[in-house]
């Protein structure tokens, strides 16, 4: 998910749309357009990724759509999508 080879200790990635027209915390029932309903389960994935990351610290900021800060803290190489072996 954060990309650690590119990002040193204490460098920061910005995230944006992270609250996705609100639609994070609105029941899974909700009504919502097709398309907002479409990208929710990705916005939700990544949201969950970031909080489970023990290699950083995120902040989401509640302007516009959502913006989640995420400062890294460690040199653990920690990866929740690891890539399959290439062949």
């Amino acid at each position: 998910m954060l990309p650690t080879h590119l990002v040193k200790v204490g460098g920061l990635i910005g995230y944006d749309n992270t609250l996705w027209n609100g639609s994070v915390v609105a029941p899974p029932d909700a009504p919502l357009r097709k398309y907002v309903r479409y990208y929710r389960d990705f916005v939700l994935e990544l949201n969950k990724a970031l909080a489970a990351d023990p290699r950083i610290e995120i902040c989401q900021l509640p302007v516009g759509d959502g913006i989640t800060l995420c400062r890294r803290i460690t040199l653990h190489n920690y990866d929740p999508f690891p890539l399959p072996p290439s062949s």
